[in-house]
């Protein structure tokens, strides 16, 4: 016997997964942030009582990438790798 289909996905089932979706992203980002910025300065003490501004700072950077859209955003991260890396 085929099974039909529930019907259309609903408008609060849609924004129920957009919501989930939005804070996802800010956890990831605010997750990737604060374990960089502990991890840098973990590693020079001296920056330990500006752990808030770096954050803020990376907030801020990313924000920006992020309001360029995804055609150029990338751009930025490829520099540091590409200086980097070995030259033939």
């Amino acid at each position: 016997m085929p099974t039909q289909s529930p019907g259309p996905i609903s408008e609060r089932a849609l924004a129920a997964g957009g919501a989930a979706l939005i804070v996802d992203y800010v956890l990831t980002v605010a997750v990737s942030i604060a374990a960089g910025v502990g991890s840098l300065t973990s590693a020079f003490r001296p920056l330990g009582p500006y752990t808030l501004p770096i954050c803020l700072a990376m907030l801020a950077v990313i924000t920006f990438l992020n309001l360029r859209g995804l055609a150029e955003g990338p751009e930025p991260s490829w520099c540091p790798l590409w200086r980097s890396s070995p030259r033939s």
